[in-house]
């Protein structure tokens, strides 16, 4: 993994930087046709949320994720002007590494079915 820093943001974020021709494929239900997955890059919620969710674990312990997203959600709706432009700015920075990583990077998103699946497989190993 490599960290890539971007000034103004508290954490750095974490990505692979694998040569396509090492890249692993991604788990398949089916062998017929291998798919690589590159994580998309971040958007400036994401990014708000990664710099803020510690602290508020930290200060409420017993809330979940799910919670925390559901409480920054709103902080992030009410946020400053000056606060939102500065991650929509990193965020902007971070497309453009991404995007310099991954030249040939094109987002593809999962089949109704695939995601209706994943649903179901992470709803059953949640209980």
């Amino acid at each position: 993994k490599s960290a890539v820093s971007i000034p103004g943001c508290e954490d750095p974020l974490w990505f692979d930087v694998i040569p396509s021709s090492l890249m692993r494929p991604a788990p398949q239900v089916s062998k017929k046709k291998v798919e690589y997955r590159v994580p998309r890059p971040p958007n400036a919620y994401i990014l708000y949320r990664k710099d803020k969710h510690r602290g508020v674990k930290a200060r409420n312990p017993h809330m979940d994720n799910n919670d925390i997203s559901r409480w920054l959600g709103e902080r992030w709706k009410f946020e400053t002007l000056k606060i939102r432009d500065h991650y929509q700015k990193t965020a902007r920075d971070y497309k453009e590494m991404f995007m310099l990583t991954y030249p040939d990077y094109q987002y593809r998103p999962r089949k109704a079915n695939q995601r209706k699946r994943r649903a179901k497989r992470t709803a059953v190993s949640a209980h």
